[in-house]
């Protein structure tokens, strides 16, 4: 929550132009991390440190209500100061939800289909590669003091260097932090792992459920458990083991993956509790794909079915 605390005191210390006030409003009210944003607006009213019965609790209200452009009740003599504090976010976020369909979305999302990879470049210059099932979505100007993306999915990032604007990645379970390098990031709502990787450069990479923060070496990887909610580090990865390797994963990680790389359904007949790690090569078919997986586990066969694919448990 760091990089949205401090838009927000900067934005209550009036550390953004004027064209950017609306905005930063307008994104305040977005439902995208809203329990985040609450606590952090929360958190100017907390910093005042004021005895909300004392007179001064007015003078600082007063100064909030001006600074969000809350109209004067000239007629209103009795105010209730903590219940003010309580309530003056969501009657905040009411009104600016009115402006909706006078204040234009900047906002560009795009999405990856299964068996789709497409490259897309940023406002700043910054080239994308999302993998297939991915959606993206990030401002159509970098205006900010940070350049924010959010992502579902999985992508491979070239990032230009801008010291003074920090490019944020948020993935919900994995956020990275860089200035300017060469990553892969991935984190899939139906797969039970995260992950991320570094090419070159460095990033901070923060594990949202727990607030750990690590930072990341060229050529390291780092995959986090959604379930266990535990973290593996791998050293000395290239690129093309990174792409297409699983360390510790589900036999449901691995089929989802595959369903999505080569837009194909399977369907797994038994139970299976395994983790696997293996790695294959990113020109592997399919075909090569599951004859490998089913050497490494003796008690695995697959077979086609039409269009669809099959593993069993012997």
């Amino acid at each position: 929550m760091d990089y949205i605390q401090e838009i927000i005191k900067r934005y209550f210390n009036h550390k953004y132009p004027k064209e950017l006030e609306l905005k930063i409003q307008y994104w305040l009210c977005n439902d995208e991390k809203g329990d985040l944003k609450s606590e952090a607006l929360f958190h100017v009213w907390n910093r005042l440190n004021v005895n909300y019965y004392d007179c001064n609790a007015k003078r600082t209200w007063t100064k909030i209500a001006n600074r969000l452009h809350f109209k004067k009740d000239s007629e209103t003599k009795y105010i209730n100061y903590p219940l003010v504090a309580s309530i003056f976010i969501g009657i905040f976020i009411i009104s600016i939800l009115l402006w909706k369909n006078e204040v234009f979305d900047q906002t560009i999302q795009i999405t990856t289909t299964n068996g789709e990879y497409r490259t897309i470049i940023l406002p700043d210059g910054s080239t994308v590669c999302l993998h297939p099932g991915t959606q993206i979505s990030y401002k159509k100007d970098f205006d900010d003091t940070i350049r924010y993306v959010s992502l579902q999915g999985e992508a491979y990032f070239n990032v230009k260097p801008i010291q003074e604007k920090p490019f944020i990645v948020d993935c919900k379970n994995l956020t990275a932090k860089v200035l300017g390098t060469k990553f892969n990031i991935k984190n899939y709502q139906e797969d039970i792992q995260a992950s991320a990787y570094l090419e070159n450069g460095s990033i901070q990479v923060s594990i949202q459920q727990n607030s750990q923060v690590f930072i990341l070496k060229p050529k390291e990887k780092i995959i986090y458990d959604k379930l266990s909610k535990q973290m593996d580090l791998l050293f000395n990865r290239n690129k093309e083991q990174a792409d297409l390797s699983f360390h510790n994963a589900s036999i449901h990680d691995i089929m989802n993956m595959l369903e999505r790389r080569f837009n194909i359904q399977i369907a797994l007949q038994g139970n299976i509790s395994e983790k696997y790690t293996i790695e294959f090569n990113p020109k592997a078919s399919i075909k090569d794909i599951l004859d490998a997986l089913c050497t490494l586990d003796e008690d695995l066969s697959w077979e086609k079915n039409n269009q669809s694919f099959i593993i069993r448990t012997k």
